[in-house]
């Protein structure tokens, strides 16, 4: 015959979880507090630089880029309008956003949260070295098409714009290659199959 002395005590039990969850709670609710006032910072922050760099930066003249870009047939055909400042100002703002977004998640003490938010943070600054490669590229390529073009119309030579169109593609896809390689997209399949192309192109020719 068991004794009552062999059960647990469901009173201490209830008592001792209730008092666990009390003592979370009141760690947890400064915490949230303190997450709170950071993201609440870290917006204004981040909007405040937008302003003032989306500002700064058009007035410098440095949507003269973007105008530039726009002009570009294949920006064209896509019937939308590049404002580079306006570009710049909203990575910015996010890039802040994320940044306090660490901050917050670090001090409610949630590791799989910040681990996130540190990786995203890190990968920001690889999409915007490829952005700007990406537009380098583009630029360059049609420079290089203009070149092409100009140089058949003057040796006479037939299809000039066909052969220009053609050395723009080229040159693109090198740089959208690039590009996504600086991002860390595995592009090793893509080159494989623009090789192909290209070897396509060479023998129609």
């Amino acid at each position: 015959i068991l004794h009552m002395n062999n059960f647990p005590d469901i009173s201490e039990i209830l008592r001792n979880t209730f008092q666990l969850l009390i003592s979370q709670f009141v760690i947890f609710i400064p915490r949230f507090l303190g997450c709170l006032i950071i993201l609440v910072i870290g917006y204004f922050v981040a909007r405040g630089v937008k302003i003032i760099v989306s500002q700064v930066l058009s007035r410098v003249g440095f949507d003269r880029i973007g105008d530039r870009l726009n002009e570009i047939s294949i920006i064209k055909q896509l019937n939308t309008e590049i404002k580079l400042s306006s570009i710049v100002a909203k990575i910015l703002y996010y890039y802040i956003l994320l940044i306090f977004l660490t901050f917050a998640a670090d001090t409610l003490g949630i590791d799989t949260i910040t681990k996130m938010v540190m990786s995203l943070v890190t990968f920001i600054p690889k999409v915007i070295a490829g952005a700007v490669m990406l537009q380098v590229g583009v630029m360059l390529s049609d420079w290089i098409k203009i070149a092409i073009v100009s140089l058949c119309k003057s040796f006479n030579i037939a299809s000039a714009k066909l052969i220009g169109n053609i050395a723009f593609g080229f040159f693109l896809i090198i740089t959208l290659l690039t590009a996504l390689g600086q991002i860390g997209v595995e592009t090793k399949l893509l080159e494989s199959s623009f090789i192909i192309i290209i070897g396509g192109i060479i023998v129609a020719f």
